[in-house]
């Protein structure tokens, strides 16, 4: 078998089955209206990815104009997951819930290198920024080929400026380390 689908429904039997060849997903445009039923075939997907947590390592979810309740799932998805280095979520329906959930499972996920979010319908920025942060100084990113575009795509790699910004808030105090311990 090879390692690769563009089949909701296959990747979801592939799952079923235990199959652990397969690594990249690829559903770009797999929801072409917001009709439930294909939501709903992907939504099966992310939760057969949350019963095999460890198994993909790239997973393409674009332009599906997804809603939060999935982003959410997503989220604690790349949270179980050991293996996945890159999540592209850009142009969903997802709104401040999914971006911060997001940011949220950052605190403790250590693979994750690529992440791409852009142009999708959070409205609380900066919100979400402070929410990424707080990710970074409690798990700082060093690796090179992280990248994380968040907000907008020509405007580049959102990492380092945010990266930066954790950085500049000096060293993480006991009191934060021990908030973030009870949250994992």
């Amino acid at each position: 078998m090879t390692s690769t689908t563009e089949s909701a429904e296959e990747a979801i039997e592939r799952l079923k089955q235990g199959d652990l060849t397969l690594k990249v997903i690829t559903l770009e445009t797999s929801v072409k209206t917001e009709d439930d039923f294909e939501c709903a075939k992907l939504e099966e997907l992310v939760d057969c990815l949350l019963s095999c947590p460890n198994v993909v390592t790239h997973l393409w979810l674009n332009n599906n104009r997804l809603p939060d309740k999935i982003g959410v799932k997503v989220a604690h998805f790349v949270r179980d997951s050991a293996t996945i280095k890159v999540v592209g979520l850009s142009h969903n329906r997802f709104g401040d819930a999914t971006h911060l959930a997001m940011a949220s499972v950052l605190h403790v996920n250590t693979s994750l290198e690529r992440l791409y979010m852009h142009e999708c319908q959070a409205s609380s920025y900066s919100r979400i920024d402070c929410a990424f942060i707080s990710a970074l100084r409690l798990n700082p990113r060093n690796t090179e080929s992280s990248r994380w575009i968040i907000h907008i795509w020509n405007q580049g790699d959102d990492l380092p400026t945010l990266k930066q910004a954790a950085e500049s808030l000096g060293p993480v105090s006991m009191l934060e380390w021990l908030r973030h311990c009870d949250r994992t």
